[in-house]
């Protein structure tokens, strides 16, 4: 494979590496994201829920403020008809009471439940009877049963973590939470209980409080969406554990009643928050094979192309030639269109026309047909400079009044809007072809009244070798890089399309001849200025009439 071959190869490999490191980055960044979003809307449904069961509790308290003495049967009902949310184990009551009132308690509650007796853990797990301090809590009424069924009776006091719960929220007068625990049978501690107090009406006296049971698991599972759930894993649990989560799951903290929790998820293989493994392995492979075929097709065509090339270069002249005819008949239209426009009226016998009417269709024709003929004249030269044709003369040219003619012809619009110094009294000759001079400075002019802004100035300078004329708009100025692009052939940076004779050879047009003719034509931008630049040499330079002499002979 030659040398070209071997580059193309190893460069569509490379690329392709970098392409297929581009996809898999973005298809981490992309997982990642899902798996954020995803994260985020779990900790706000958990949020969501346990503000959804506080509003719960907060009807069960107002239930107890309707009636202090609430019946097993009148809180179960009450409990139907507010209705329990997925994941929401059960709904609970526990009373405050004093030590001394545990029996007469107790004996009010046996009328419903006649086994019923307050009592707490001991280490080994037997029940006992509550150790005094300084309030208990039992478990009074629950539904659903099934969550509370063996633990009815029991003191929420006498467990640390439960007491604290209890303490936060008749203290705050608002929800609180338990941390995390297992429940018999779970496998992982992913549930809590949720409190809120219970005062008599119209004091702040509490007469117990009100609690739910929250299984997060099945929480999540009931109001999730399925293709949500399936799509990653997830364990919540305190931010004070000291779980450790593997490096591919994300861990993010939320406070909940006070508490910080958090939360660990992790995608699933073949879900979107995941990244795509194949894509990236895929465009590699893709690519590779497509460098290696690249490579051999290239040094095929490379084989190809030298018997092709004249072919070629005849087919792009032919396309260059098929431009340039779409190019000079869109700009030609506009004036020819004015001419047969404006005669077609005037020869039409059916028209009235006055003879002011008349007079300004001839003034329009004349001006149309002088912007066609610039236009060819710019063509001409054009097409001669690429065979080394352009014809230019040396004589003594007065470039005042070269000016003086090329602004008298212009349009009444334009002629209006130029400014042109008289010059110094002594102002040299140049040396030069008036003609080409007249079409340079028609050229700067016309350029000048299109684009540039006003006030627009003519004016003259000498040195010791050249005579110059400068006109200057104030106009939009261009960059320093477009300053000698503007000058080749075919090159645009205004795009009007409503102005004529914008072939885009003008500028090109006007600095070959100026060259021609010994001189230069430049354009700057200084000081809010667009300023191109004429530059002659002066009629007495006998060198220099010499040798335009020579170049015009030379070129005819």
């Amino acid at each position: 494979m030659p040398r070209l071959g071997v580059w193309v190869a190893l460069g569509g490999i490379a690329l392709s590496a970098l392409l297929s490191y581009v996809v898999w980055d973005r298809s981490v960044a992309t997982a990642n994201a899902n798996l954020e979003d995803v994260g985020d809307l779990l900790s706000d449904s958990i949020t969501h829920t346990v503000e959804e069961i506080g509003e719960q509790l907060v009807a069960v308290a107002a239930l107890y403020h309707s009636s202090e003495e609430v019946s097993r049967i009148e809180f179960t009902r009450f409990i139907n008809n507010l209705g329990v949310d997925p994941g929401v184990a059960g709904i609970a009551y526990a009373p405050i009471i004093e030590t001394d009132e545990i029996a007469a308690f107790e004996e009010s509650v046996r009328n419903v439940i006649p086994a019923y007796s307050v009592f707490e853990f001991s280490p080994e797990g037997e029940r006992v009877s509550p150790a005094p301090r300084g309030y208990h809590a039992p478990l009074q009424w629950s539904h659903p049963d099934t969550p509370f069924d063996g633990p009815y009776g029991f003191d929420l006091a006498s467990q640390p973590s439960l007491a604290t719960a209890v303490e936060q929220s008749i203290g705050a007068g608002s929800l609180a939470s338990t941390p995390f625990m297992q429940l018999p049978g779970e496998p992982d501690a992913d549930s809590f209980l949720v409190f809120w107090p219970v005062t008599r009406v119209g004091t702040p006296n509490v007469l117990g409080v009100a609690f739910a049971l929250v299984d997060v698991s099945e929480f999540l599972a009931a109001k999730l969406s399925p293709a949500l759930t399936s799509s990653v894993t997830w364990e919540v649990f305190d931010a004070g554990s000291e779980l450790e989560m593997p490096e591919n799951w994300r861990t993010e903290s939320f406070p909940i009643l006070g508490q910080e929790w958090q939360l660990a998820v992790a995608g699933i293989e073949g879900e979107p928050t995941t990244p795509d493994r194949w894509a990236a392995v895929l465009v590699l492979s893709a690519g590779t094979l497509i460098s290696l075929a690249g490579a051999l097709l290239v040094s095929a065509l490379r084989e190809r192309a030298m018997a092709r090339r004249e072919v070629g270069r005849l087919m792009e002249l032919g396309v260059a030639k098929d431009q340039f005819l779409a190019s000079v008949s869109h700009e030609l239209r506009t004036p020819l269109t004015g001419v047969v426009g404006f005669t077609a009226l005037l020869r039409d016998p059916t028209r009235n026309l006055s003879e002011v009417e008349r007079s300004r269709m001839i003034d329009n024709i004349s001006e149309e047909a002088g912007d066609l003929a610039a236009i060819i004249d710019d063509l001409l030269v054009a097409a001669r400079s690429e065979l080394d044709m352009v014809t230019v003369t040396a004589e003594p040219v007065k470039l005042p009044e070269v000016v003086s003619t090329v602004v008298a012809s212009s349009r009444d619009e334009e002629a209006t809007r130029i400014e042109v110094s008289p010059g110094p009294a002594d102002y040299p000759l140049a040396m030069g072809d008036p003609a080409r001079v007249r079409q340079v400075m028609r050229n700067l002019i016309s350029n000048a009244c299109r684009y540039g802004g006003e006030p627009i100035e003519v004016r003259f300078q000498t040195t010791a070798e050249r005579a110059v004329v400068q006109v200057i708009d104030h106009g939009t100025g261009l960059p320093m890089s477009e300053w000698d692009r503007i000058f080749e052939p075919y090159y645009r940076v205004h795009h009007v399309e409503t102005q004529p004779a914008a072939l885009g050879i003008g500028l090109s047009v006007s600095r070959h001849l100026s060259r021609l003719m010994g001189g230069d034509l430049t354009y700057r931008y200084e000081e809010g200025r667009s300023i191109f630049e004429l530059s002659l040499p002066h009629a007495g330079a006998d060198s220099i009439v010499k040798k335009l002499t020579s170049r015009s002979a030379g070129t005819r």
